[in-house]
């Protein structure tokens, strides 16, 4: 799996918005969930930096395989019998495993973390959105 330069963000939003969707207007990945995630690639991204990193070498391998090992602990950690739970199926929507999986180069981590950052921008917003737009809806339920 690779991700694309020019539809990542597309692709994060649609990933937000079938959360949504499936969860009847709201993620039921909460923000600290999605920040810890976010957090685990941000690490990698400041360690690239400061060691000034211009090739995928092993100890940037073994940060990523790190990060996919972190990433399945979380949502084994998060599970439900139901559904899985909210970690397990952002990983699905998102396909992070398998992206991870599949970084070729130092541009591959760096669309990567990109990609992440989209995904909490998007979470934020349709969340914020869905939360002022449900919550009028219950306002305006009581001045009647």
């Amino acid at each position: 799996m690779k991700l694309e330069k020019m539809t990542y963000v597309d692709q994060a939003e649609n990933v937000i918005d079938q959360l949504i969707k499936k969860n009847n207007g709201e993620t039921k990945l909460n923000t600290n969930q999605i920040r810890n995630i976010l957090d685990l690639f941000n690490n990698i991204l400041s360690s690239m930096t400061i060691s000034d990193t211009r090739e995928l070498d092993a100890k940037l391998f073994e940060k990523l395989q790190y990060i996919r090992m972190k990433l399945l602990y979380m949502a084994g950690k998060d599970a439900e019998p139901r559904d899985g739970g909210a970690v397990n199926d952002f990983l699905k929507k998102s396909q992070l495993i398998d992206y991870i999986k599949g970084v070729k180069s130092i541009d591959d981590i760096k669309l990567l973390c990109k990609y992440m950052e989209s995904l909490v921008a998007y979470h934020k917003y349709k969340n914020t959105i869905e939360f002022k737009q449900n919550d009028m809806r219950n306002n305006s339920a009581w001045k009647r």
